[in-house]
């Protein structure tokens, strides 16, 4: 129900809104529209409090951090990062808790993500909700809140200053705590700083979604992916064929939003 909210109030603020409410002067309207501190504090809230006050049934795998928390069976389940949230909440014996700070992470630094890296702050916001990338965190809270921190450092690659890497791969190590996927950061290191043409970027994108729907070649990297996790590897020894094969049309629905992000 939310996604039907949140859409169109997105859509609505960030493309009308917007202009209709800022008061018209001789200085440069839009580009206090576009990087208005404001603008992020009320988004902020508004993500937040959408997120962190939903119902625990909300989101396929969020019953599960519920189970964790409820049954106090997240030791050697999680990453250190989670753990120690998962600690504070049950010692305040308030799921709010956990939930709270994850939600205040995820939101915070992908809007401090936004503030780095995008001229205009209410499109960069339309973005984050129109490409699905919020409402992942719904689901995956952990991978979310280490996509977050990336986000918030990628542009210290960029960077001409000097340590600015170290300071990524700092802020990969504690991504790391909260998700292990995060390792994968690292390939950003090793990308070469150049412009990048249509004719290169367009066909490895196609060949990428073509190998995705290939089943051997996805099946080949889903098992390398679940051996760097013990927690996953364990979950899904006995099943792993239901766990490659199973949501195909899910699959397709996920891909979507990948494929607006390529477009724009």
């Amino acid at each position: 129900m939310l996604v039907y909210i949140v859409l169109p109030l997105t859509i609505l603020y960030c493309l009308i809104l917007s202009r209709i409410l800022v008061k018209k002067t001789n200085s440069c309207t839009e580009c206090y529209i576009a990087r208005s501190n404001i603008t992020l504090f009320i988004w902020a809230a508004i993500l937040f409090g959408l997120a962190a006050f939903k119902g625990i049934r909300v989101g396929t795998d969020y019953p599960m951090y519920y189970y964790f928390f409820d049954d106090v069976a997240y030791e050697g389940r999680v990453e250190l990062g989670i753990s120690y949230i998962y600690q504070l909440a049950i010692i305040n014996d308030s799921f709010l808790i956990f939930s709270s700070i994850i939600y205040f992470l995820i939101v915070t630094f992908l809007l401090l993500g936004i503030k780095k890296n995008c001229p205009n702050y209410l499109i960069g916001i339309l973005f984050l909700v129109l490409t699905y990338v919020y409402f992942t965190s719904f689901n995956q809270l952990r991978q979310m809140l280490a996509v977050s921190l990336v986000f918030y450092g990628i542009t210290l690659i960029i960077s001409k200053k000097k340590n600015n890497k170290l300071k990524f791969i700092f802020i990969i190590a504690i991504a790391l705590m909260f998700h292990n996927s995060a390792i994968f950061a690292f390939i950003f290191l090793l990308i070469p700083k150049v412009k990048y043409k249509p004719r290169i970027v367009i066909p490895l994108f196609l060949t990428t979604i073509a190998l995705y729907f290939i089943p051997d070649v996805k099946n080949f990297i889903g098992l390398q992916v679940v051996k760097l996790s013990g927690v996953y590897a364990q979950k899904y020894a006995n099943n792993l064929d239901y766990f490659f094969s199973i949501n195909k049309e899910k699959g397709i629905i996920q891909l979507i939003p990948v494929l607006v992000q390529m477009i724009i």
